[in-house]
């Protein structure tokens, strides 16, 4: 018997297995492993979930929070981890506030004034600040 898999759906398929297990000759080693196969959310549970974030975000945004406010609330509560996708929609809703568009379409002044917003901000708020990080100065001018 040489790497046999089974998928485990019913006692049928469990007696299989077993059954397998039990016949392998007493002379070599044998591996098993058994890991369960857990599926990945649905499209109506996709479609939920994405429909709560927004019916989160308006009823948040009913009760008068800022994403200030709402970040030093979350602190009392939550422990979450600086990641790029963080810092990156703290940009992405800077720029919507600034400028009334996405990070993306951004000219090259306004990306320029982008960070130093953002940067300014992380530096007063947190007491974190960076240089823009290239060997060629930011973006002035169009």
């Amino acid at each position: 018997m040489e790497n046999t898999e089974y998928i485990i759906q019913s006692d049928r398929d469990k007696i299989l297995a077993f059954n397998s297990i039990t016949d392998c000759s007493e002379d070599g080693t044998w591996e098993v492993s058994i890991h369960k196969i857990v599926k990945s959310r649905t499209t109506r549970q996709n479609a939920a979930l994405f429909k709560y974030y927004r019916l989160m975000a308006t009823a948040l945004q009913e009760a008068g929070f800022s994403l200030r406010s709402f970040t030093a609330a979350l602190r009392e509560g939550f422990e979450i981890t600086v990641t790029m996708e963080t810092v990156r929609a703290v940009a992405e809703n800077v720029s919507q506030d600034m400028f009334k568009k996405p990070v993306k379409d951004l000219s090259t002044t306004e990306i320029q004034k982008l960070y130093e917003t953002v940067n300014l901000g992380f530096g007063q708020s947190m007491g974190v600040s960076l240089p823009w990080p290239s060997s060629e100065a930011p973006p002035f001018g169009e």
